[in-house]
């Protein structure tokens, strides 16, 4: 399969996911920024490499739904591997860096998809996420 599979199917489960939300289905919700995430992090690697732009948007998109699904680990790895991307542009990188900065505030919390920003966040830090 290709990126662009790949990305529909990611954008498939986090509508889901958003729903389950909304409708208070938290577990549900979950589970389908989960899955929304594995098929994001999939599309990741069947980028171009020359598609920096791109890998970016989408190294950003993964990793925000890994960490909306509550998988704090696997949404570690994923920015600290992009990251090291020399390539990164600019703009992804300062939500990757923003992210991983909130990660271990976030640990520390109750779960719930939506965790509430801490007083030493940034403000509306996790609005940047919501698009996903």
């Amino acid at each position: 399969m290709d990126w662009l599979t790949y990305h529909k199917a990611s954008e498939a489960y986090a509508t889901k996911a958003h729903t389950a939300l909304s409708d208070g289905r938290n577990h549900d919700a979950e589970k389908l920024f989960r899955r929304a995430a594995a098929a994001e992090e999939r599309a990741l690697l069947q980028l171009n490499p020359a598609k920096i732009r791109t890998f970016g948007i989408t190294a950003v998109s993964a990793a925000s739904l890994w960490f909306k699904g509550r998988d704090l680990p696997r949404a570690a790895r994923l920015v600290q591997r992009c990251l090291t991307q020399p390539d990164l542009l600019p703009p992804a990188r300062a939500q990757l860096e923003e992210l991983r900065s909130v990660i271990p505030s976030v640990t520390a919390q109750p779960a719930s998809v939506t965790p509430p920003p801490s007083s030493d966040a940034p403000a509306g830090h996790l609005k940047r996420w919501a698009w996903c």
